[in-house]
């Protein structure tokens, strides 16, 4: 009997809802044209994807400085060039000097065979590197500069030493230290006592990148703002400045010679030479006794090794 209650008030309410629904108003369904969604999506998926990925330099809004501009010389139009021009991007002084500097701190690092085994020979690996890097600028200068018949086979000879300067061990100690008399013999100098070694093809066999750029990390980040946050460092030492911000254009033209990883990369170049106009900025503020010329050009060197780092490392 509750069943059959149940049942009819279940009907009840099905005839008094469904003429409800049948007088509710519904929206019609949309309707969707060829052009409804254009503009929204891309029609191609080739149009959604940029040509070339985006430039730090563009992002962060920088642009490159040129030296000759800045200098207002003959050459004021351009930039300076990698590569060839070696007499433009530092002086033999510079160069001279940056060579002896390079081969006093070698000298303490193979003094003694335990220290050298201790971590020394990561040092001289550094400093050989660089060494080597020098005399293959030297090798091909375009002016007057020492050492210039002997650089060709003192740049192969110190590449081969870094090369195999991977540990401290005697064989690799000895080695060293006939690369130190070498050196001596060089400043004194006479010619190369070693016999030669194999000539080198291209600069990635003469150049260890990850050292040049510890090194030119030393020099812009160390030893260029010692001497330019304060005045007196420019006004008192003004050739030193001008050393250190020769290396920082020898290095960045270094990096970009063919066979150096990237060196065919458009935008990797372009923050290249972007540095190294900075770096020539730096001993053109130095000759002119310019401290504070001189300081915003070592914060545009670390600019845009800052905007290198960002994207390649």
């Amino acid at each position: 009997m509750y069943r059959s209650k149940a049942l009819k008030i279940v009907c009840l309410l099905g005839l008094l809802v469904v003429p409800a629904m049948a007088k509710e108003r519904r929206a019609k369904p949309p309707r969707f044209g060829a052009d409804s969604f254009r503009g929204v999506f891309f029609e191609d998926l080739s149009e959604s994807v940029a040509a070339t990925r985006p430039s730090v330099q563009a992002l962060r809004g920088i642009r490159p400085q040129v030296a000759g501009a800045a200098a207002g010389g003959d050459d004021a139009e351009e930039s300076a060039e990698p590569g060839g021009q070696w007499s433009k991007l530092a002086s033999a002084q510079s160069i001279e000097d940056e060579i002896k500097r390079q081969k006093l701190k070698f000298d303490a690092d193979v003094a003694q065979p335990g220290a050298f085994k201790s971590g020394g020979y990561v040092n001289a690996r550094t400093e050989l590197s660089i060494l080597a890097t020098l005399f293959g600028v030297v090798a091909s200068y375009e002016g007057d500069i020492r050492w210039k018949e002997q650089a060709e086979a003192a740049r192969n000879v110190l590449a081969r030493t870094a090369g195999n300067c991977n540990s401290g061990s005697i064989q690799v100690f000895n080695e060293c230290k006939s690369r130190k008399q070498d050196l001596d013999d060089l400043l004194r100098g006479a010619s190369l006592s070693s016999p030669p070694a194999a000539e080198q093809s291209d600069w990635s066999m003469i150049a260890d990148r990850s050292v040049l750029m510890s090194y030119l990390e030393t020099l812009s980040k160390e030893e260029l703002p010692a001497l330019t946050n304060d005045d007196s460092g420019v006004k008192e030492s003004p050739d030193k400045v001008k050393q250190f911000g020769d290396m920082v254009a020898i290095v960045g033209s270094v990096l970009i010679q063919e066979g150096m990883d990237e060196y065919d990369d458009e935008e990797y170049v372009a923050l290249s030479k972007q540095m190294l106009d900075a770096a020539l900025l730096i001993g053109q503020a130095a000759q002119q006794g310019d401290p504070d010329a001189a300081r915003k050009a070592v914060g545009m060197v670390n600019q845009s090794c800052d905007a290198c780092h960002e994207q390649y490392r």
